[in-house]
């Protein structure tokens, strides 16, 4: 059996004398642009988004408590009870526009409110864009809820892990019912 180096060395050599290497990629100047058209369209997406959270999470303080941010899920309170009503009608909204996890955009919002009032936290020496604690165990733990609910059969110990996962996340804000389809 002939080994990786030897398959690419016969395709490279067949490519040189079919003298079709230059055919494998060479966009024409209107799939470039087409390209760069959809390239940028995506920067803009983020950018409205990042933007549009932003400016939800300012706008909430004009009729929230104006520590809103701070209300988990399982606050029964009276303050409570409007910030849990507008998450639940955000979420409704992310739900219907056919996002997967609207939870961890709500924690976004939450995030944004919170460094609106108590500013930026500061990031560590070194560190590019590294997410926030929160925002990672919800994250991680989704993607293994989830994982945990596709397999067919689990074994005594991964259903516990689960179902620890589980209450990890619920304890978190996370609705469940968001993360099974």
């Amino acid at each position: 059996m002939p080994t990786s180096k030897q398959l690419l060395a016969h395709t490279l050599k067949g490519l040189f004398m079919s003298n079709s290497i230059h055919n494998i990629v060479t966009p024409s100047n209107e799939v470039e642009n087409e390209v760069a058209e959809l390239r940028d369209a995506v920067g803009d997406a983020v950018k409205r988004q990042y933007g549009a959270v932003k400016f939800y999470a300012v706008s909430l303080f004009k009729m929230l408590p104006e520590d809103w941010y701070t209300v988990e899920h399982t606050d029964l309170s009276d303050e409570a009870k409007p910030v849990l009503a507008e998450a639940v009608k955000f979420r409704d909204v992310l739900r219907k526009a056919g996002h997967s996890n609207p939870s961890v955009i709500w924690t976004r919002v939450r995030a944004e409110g919170r460094a609106h009032i108590e500013g930026a936290p500061e990031k560590d020496k070194g560190a590019s864009n590294k997410r926030s604690f929160q925002l990672r165990l919800i994250e991680d733990l989704s993607l293994l809820f989830r994982a945990g609910k596709r397999e067919e059969s689990l074994s005594t110990q991964q259903a516990q892990a689960i179902t620890h996962i589980a209450s990890a996340l619920t304890a978190m804000g996370v609705d469940l019912s968001s993360l099974v389809k």
